[in-house]
């Protein structure tokens, strides 16, 4: 009997399987083809344009940098160290007693060709090196970090001889010095620069006290110059990004970008398996532009006045990206907080300028412009911006409501650590309670 079709059934099922295998290809070939298109998607390098800035000549960074070549021969930081704080001496032969103010002087004069070529240098723009990869390294700050010791000790000398006008220069070149650092650098230049003013500001407190109105009004025409090139920390955010977009796009150019990219992360992370299975399941673009979104998120941030900043931006919830970004609100307080203390040290001035010259300090901050200065600084940690002032019992009394934004009054924060050093005592940190007040709370 006949089949109607023509056609054997056991040609039917090879058609049928025929048509299966081909058909199974095909989702194989297209699975392939997916995969394929995964892993490309996986692994393009996103383009991100990173500035290149140009940097000004002459540079005040080359200056400095000279400055350092010009330190003595076996004068270390720890000598420098040594002498400021009354300690013993690595460079001389051990023993128990104080340096002598001979001694002290003595090794300041060893320092004058390198104090001579830092000073050149305060006179020229300065702009760092702009870092582009995680290998970028920083050895000069350190080196900086001495000479901004050094002119302490000068100036520390300068003051036991009895020329308080040029005690405050020192100081004051210290602060300029920590001023121009974060110019063009990533985080660490700003934090460098704010130990070098910190530095540089200790001793100020006491070197106005002695200055005659001259003098005083002197050191204000100084240091309103200084207060206009502070280096703004969304800047230094900004540069922060550029830096790390750079590094990760230099890790993701290299075939084995996965570990780089972990040890990056920190130690240990190369081992964890878990991690690498989903760092091999992110796409490169998705991290940078993590990374990228949250920097621009804590950029605009940063630009809001102090007292009125949102709330802490939360990290990013992938992990991955997460372990990548610092945490910047110790940093950013630590920045307002060294302005605030050049703004409370420039108000001094200027009411040591107006008592030296008056015979009586002003009954308001107000009586101070526009004779001592063209306008009052603002205090960052209050609302309304002012810095808080009174006449007690004959003598001035100025302060900063500080980081509670709470007037108390002019109650010093009291620190967290005991010390025989009153710094130490009354150190302010982000979460002290009380006033930052002028001459007492002074780092």
């Amino acid at each position: 009997m006949g089949v109607s079709d023509g056609l054997h059934p056991e040609g039917k099922r090879g058609g049928s399987k025929r048509a299966l295998g081909l058909a199974l290809g095909a989702c194989g070939l297209v699975l392939v083809l997916v995969l394929m298109l995964g892993v490309h998607f996986l692994n393009v390098t996103p383009v991100v344009t990173i500035p290149q800035p140009t940097l000004p000549s002459p540079n005040a960074f080359d200056d400095f940098q000279a400055a350092t070549e010009k330190i003595p021969a076996g004068q270390t930081k720890a000598a420098a160290d040594a002498l400021w704080a009354n300690l013993k001496i690595p460079s001389y032969k051990p023993r128990e007693k104080k340096p002598s103010e001979a001694e002290r002087a003595e090794l300041v004069r060893q320092y004058v060709p390198a104090l001579e070529q830092l000073r050149k240098g305060l006179d020229h723009p300065y702009l760092e090196p702009p870092a582009r990869s995680f290998t970028h390294t920083y050895p000069h700050f350190a080196q900086f970090r001495d000479l901004a010791r050094v002119l302490r000790l000068e100036g520390q000398v300068r003051a036991r001889q009895g020329d308080w006008s040029g005690a405050m220069e020192s100081s004051l070149d210290n602060l300029h010095l920590g001023a121009k650092i974060p110019h063009g650098g990533v985080m660490i230049g700003q934090l460098v620069g704010i130990a070098i003013q910190s530095i540089g500001r200790k001793d100020t407190w006491e070197i106005a006290g002695h200055l005659s109105g001259p003098e005083a009004r002197a050191a204000i025409q100084r240091l309103a110059r200084i207060r206009e090139e502070r280096f703004p920390y969304w800047r230094t955010l900004e540069e922060e990004k550029w830096m790390v977009q750079a590094g990760l796009l230099e890790i993701m150019r290299r075939p084995d970008w996965y570990r780089q990219y972990l040890l990056a992360m920190g130690p240990g992370t190369t081992a964890d398996w878990g991690l690498m299975l989903r760092l091999m399941a992110t796409s490169k673009s998705t991290l940078v532009n993590e990374y990228s979104n949250y920097m621009d998120r804590s950029i605009s941030r940063a630009k809001v006045p102090y007292a009125a900043r949102p709330a802490p931006i939360a990290l990013p919830t992938n992990s991955l990206v997460s372990v990548i970004v610092p945490v910047f609100e110790q940093a950013h307080f630590a920045s307002v907080k060294s302005e605030v203390l050049n703004d409370l040290l420039l108000l001094s001035l200027a009411l040591r300028a107006y008592q030296a010259e008056q015979g009586q300090p002003p009954r308001a901050l107000s009586a101070l412009v526009p004779r001592y200065l063209k306008a009052l600084p603002e205090d960052p940690f209050a609302p309304d911006g002012k810095f808080r002032y009174r006449v007690e019992r004959g003598r001035p009394l100025l302060y900063s409501i500080g980081p509670d934004a709470t007037d108390d009054g002019g109650r010093p924060v009291r620190g967290k650590r005991t010390s025989a050093d009153p710094a130490v005592r009354h150190m302010v940190e982000a979460d002290s309670t009380g006033d930052i007040v002028a001459g007492v709370n002074i780092q």
